[in-house]
């Protein structure tokens, strides 16, 4: 998973912001697709959510102290889905919209303020905050080996020359 945390990381390091966010969105697809094989894309990217990012976007409100979702797993995959599809930031259109209809992204430190159903969100810290699920989840699954095996098999690019044998790569 390093490879593509490490590529989040890099971009924002480097201020691609563009580049962060959209690996940022798949980390929920990628790591669901191994842990819960068997239910259907946008499942397992609300259940993986839900175990490992929703934390980040619940806050207790008011003297009450009243739990707050700001966004939910439903919300998160309607940004996906908007980000990947139409590279918008609006998800009034996506069915699996919940409590935000629109996602403000900047570079200011604000980050999870909601005004009506519109979430601001500092890039950077979100993406961050994905890295850090991310390395929990791996951290979890770090013993089971289904959940290995399916590390071992994602996309992995390749640096140095080709060598026309499949599988053979010169350094």
């Amino acid at each position: 998973m390093k490879r593509f945390t490490g590529a989040i990381k890099k971009s924002l390091d480097t201020q691609n912001w563009y580049g962060a966010l959209f690996i940022a969105l798949t980390m929920p697809d990628i790591c669901g697709k191994i842990a819960y094989p068997n239910l259907g894309p946008k499942d397992r990217y609300k259940k993986w959510f839900d175990s490992y990012l929703s934390n980040y976007y619940k806050h207790e409100i008011g003297a009450n102290h009243e739990e707050t979702v700001f966004m939910s797993a439903s919300d998160c995959y309607a940004l996906r889905c908007s980000i990947f599809h139409a590279g918008i930031d609006e998800v009034i259109e996506q069915s699996s919209f919940d409590v935000v209809s629109r996602f403000s992204f900047s570079t200011a430190r604000a980050h999870c303020n909601r005004i009506n159903n519109v979430l601001q969100l500092n890039v950077e810290i979100f993406c961050k905050e994905i890295i850090q699920a991310v390395e929990k989840w791996s951290n979890d699954v770090k013993n089971n080996a289904d959940a290995q095996n399916g590390i071992k098999n994602l996309l992995t690019i390749h640096e140095g020359g080709y060598s026309p044998m499949p599988g053979v790569w010169i350094s």
